[in-house]
């Protein structure tokens, strides 16, 4: 009888576990030629060690890759990375140096990866019509975008040399340090130092794709907002509050348009009283010169970024930005701006001038001109939200009078008001005035609005003539603030620039 061999027959359930073996086998064989180990933990070991050599070659490169520069819009730009951080994602960065840098988000950018662009730009609006032009109508000539990309492509080609540099430096010192353990093994020195480099041609290509598709945006951008992100920078104040109507103007700023100090009102109700509000503010007298119904938002220590633009800590609370008030206002004719002196602290400035022998010395003076830049990339800010106001009669847009600052003493001054106010202290008070009326003035023309100076009587001035003095003394109170024949006079010159286009 012949024997018959049985064949063993595979059950389904020990086939279910063959793929997964046979996908395992493929990917030890593809990383055995990629790392040249045989063993998994010498695979890992080496895995690990190509990507510990790549991250620390395009971190290092991110650092010290240096800074290029790109002149666009009458402004000095430079452009490189963002410092690296924990984020998978995130968007690139602006420092932008009005005296204190302040970094921002580039809002239209959104990048994968360590590496993300970071742009300085220094002063911004000083004396740079084609920025404020190009922020005024939101295009770009097309060369700037032209001038940012050869920026971009110049910073990348250097980190691009600094990471492979950095790379084949590190995997030549790995492999260095296998010779002094064991010198017969140059063979696979060398081919790890060859394999880093591949693995971090690799990972550079993937930096570099995720770097310029994040960057895109800048490119194409077409307009300032999408250059640089205004739209972080400046951060534009939402309507709130009920809706307002029946007023034809609305008077806003600081306590010399709310008349700090003035006659009590009536029947103020608890905003009015913690902004200091008087019945002879600058909106009553105008009210009464034009017979227009006028909403006073003047508020007491008001800033542009603390009171127009945003919120205001008054009496134990926070006031509604000014501007998100003017929003919620229908059939406006005008809006009066009264601002400036509280953002350059003024008050702080000329009580020091007369406390002290001298009030423009190497500290103060840089303190004030940091103040000043500043104040000019704010007040621009304000500009904009004025020049997109909508609410005028029919929906058009309403005419926005700007305000000086009035002059409080003049250079040859001298009375018993300016006691402690040498020649010198004068003139620096002088001209730092006119330094705020010249960047109102600036802006307010950059932007078609009109712009007032107020020609009030200054401290010695004679009055003789006059009904009283329009600025109170230093022993007042309220020092320096216009009396009610000061605010009158104000009004009466904001009522003489309308020239008739709303009686």
């Amino acid at each position: 009888m012949t024997s018959v061999k049985s064949t063993p027959v595979t059950s389904p359930s020990n086939l279910s576990g063959y793929p997964l073996k046979i996908a395992g086998r493929c990917i030890k064989t593809v990383l055995s030629v990629v790392t040249g180990a045989k063993r998994w933990r010498w695979i890992v070991a080496i895995l690990a060690l190509f990507m510990g050599i790549s991250t620390l070659s395009v971190l290092f490169a991110i650092v010290v890759t240096p800074s290029q520069s790109v002149d666009a819009l009458g402004q000095h730009f430079t452009v490189n990375a963002a410092s690296p951080s924990w984020s998978l994602t995130g968007p690139g960065e602006i420092t932008v140096n009005t005296g204190t840098p302040q970094t921002f988000y580039l809002v239209p950018t959104n990048y994968y990866g360590p590496v993300r662009a970071h742009l300085t730009v220094d002063a911004p609006f000083q004396g740079s019509d084609l920025l404020n032009k190009a922020a005024i109508d939101h295009k770009l000539p097309p060369e700037v975008s032209a001038r940012f990309t050869a920026g971009f492509q110049s910073w990348l080609m250097s980190f691009v040399l600094i990471v492979l540099g950095t790379g084949l430096l590190l995997g030549a010192s790995v492999a260095f340090l296998i010779l002094l353990f064991n010198n017969g093994r140059r063979r696979q020195a060398g081919l790890l130092v060859v394999r880093s480099f591949v693995a971090i041609v690799v990972s550079l290509v993937t930096v570099i794709v995720l770097f310029v598709t994040g960057s895109s945006s800048i490119a194409k951008a077409t307009s300032l907002d999408g250059l640089v992100g205004h739209s972080t920078l400046h951060l534009s104040p939402v309507p709130k509050g009920p809706k307002l109507t029946g007023y034809d103007a609305v008077s806003i700023g600081d306590s010399r348009a709310a008349t700090q100090g003035g006659k009590d009102m009536e029947k103020p109700s608890k905003e009015d009283s913690d902004c200091r509000r008087s019945s002879d503010s600058l909106a009553a007298q105008i009210g009464r010169i034009e017979n227009w119904r006028v909403l006073n938002l003047a508020c007491s220590a008001a800033t542009i970024t603390e009171g127009l633009m945003g919120e205001q800590s008054r009496g134990g609370r926070f006031l509604i930005p000014q501007i998100s008030v003017v929003k919620q206002m229908t059939d406006v004719k005008v809006v009066f701006v009264t601002i400036g002196p509280n953002d350059l602290w003024w008050s702080r400035a000329i009580g020091l001038c007369y406390l002290s022998d001298v009030c423009n010395d190497n500290l103060t003076t840089p303190d004030y001109q940091a103040l000043l830049e500043k104040f000019k990339w704010n007040y621009h800010d304000l500009l904009v939200e004025l020049q997109g106001l909508r609410n005028g009669p029919d929906g058009t847009q309403p005419v926005v009078v700007i305000n000086g600052s009035y002059d409080v003493v003049k250079p040859g001054a001298s009375c018993l008001a300016t006691k402690g106010l040498s020649p010198e202290k004068i003139a620096m008070l002088d001209q730092r005035n006119e330094d705020l009326n010249q960047a109102l003035q600036d802006g307010a023309g950059l932007f078609g609005f009109r712009f007032v100076k107020p020609r009030l009587k200054t401290l010695c001035a004679d009055l003789s003539d006059s009904p009283g003095p329009d600025i109170r003394l230093p022993t007042d109170h309220d020092a320096f603030h216009p009396t009610d024949t000061g605010v009158l006079v104000i009004a009466a010159a904001d009522a003489v620039t309308l020239a008739g286009a709303y009686r």
